[in-house]
């Protein structure tokens, strides 16, 4: 088995000091970026008897949006 964990990509708030956990990962995958992730998590599944993809942008419902995206693609 094999995981993939995706935080986001908020580099304005990633190593900003003083901000919580929620801020840090606030974020939400584009269209784009998702597609961008396909081929990676393909290879990946093709590599391995089980993948387990993992969104950590856990602010509001963000990895919960974006893991039902991908799982459209």
């Amino acid at each position: 088995m094999s995981g993939l964990r995706l935080h986001g990509r908020n580099k304005e708030t990633w190593e900003k000091p003083g901000i919580t956990t929620a801020e840090r990962f606030n974020y939400l995958y584009s269209d784009d970026e998702l597609k961008e992730l396909v081929p990676r998590v393909k290879n990946l599944a093709s590599r391995t008897r089980q993948l387990h993809v993992l969104f950590n942008n856990c602010y509001g419902d963000k990895a919960v949006i974006n893991a039902r995206q991908l799982m459209l693609d």
